[in-house]
């Protein structure tokens, strides 16, 4: 599992790098192609300009959390009983360790959002990891559906420099 998303991280990188090899190609339509292959993965990383570092000769993008910081649309119970039991088993860490939810999309019978947590392993500089949590409503019931997407421990954060 390990090397097949390693693939799709790889071939996802070298798309990446054929799109800012074409001349025609502004780093935004980058920005917007990576965003767009990134959403349809479910992944909890977008790319996004970086002002701090970003002036009128280059623009710098970095990977960050995808979504708006918000409340979650479970209920406490089903997050106690079922989101954070399966995180904790999956990855290690768990409601100790949550920091904020994400809003993605929240739509009637579906939703998706990212949870950040501390963890210690993560490779970043911050030391979080996010996991994009997909919920769906099975058609004709009360039941809910949950996927979990992304890394249990997030990799470094990259970015990406274009000059103007």
């Amino acid at each position: 599992m390990k090397t097949k998303r390693w693939l799709q991280y790889s071939g996802a990188f070298i798309s990446l790098m054929f799109l800012i090899g074409c001349a025609t190609t502004s780093s935004e339509s980058m920005q917007r192609s990576w965003n767009k292959v990134q959403a349809e993965k479910k992944s909890p990383l977008r790319l996004v300009v970086d002002h701090s570092q970003s002036n009128s000769q280059s623009v710098v993008y970095v990977q960050d959390w995808a979504g708006k910081p918000g409340e979650t649309a479970m209920s406490e119970e089903y997050q106690h009983e079922v989101a954070f039991l399966v995180i904790n088993q999956l990855c290690g860490y768990g409601e100790q360790e949550f920091i904020e939810a994400r809003i993605v999309n929240h739509f009637q019978t579906r939703w998706q959002e990212v949870w950040l947590f501390h963890d210690p392993a993560s490779a970043r500089e911050d030391k979080v990891s996010g996991l994009t949590l997909y919920f769906q409503q099975s058609a004709g019931s009360e039941t809910i559906e949950m996927e979990l997407f992304g890394d249990c421990h997030t990799g470094k954060r990259d970015s990406l420099s274009f000059s103007q």
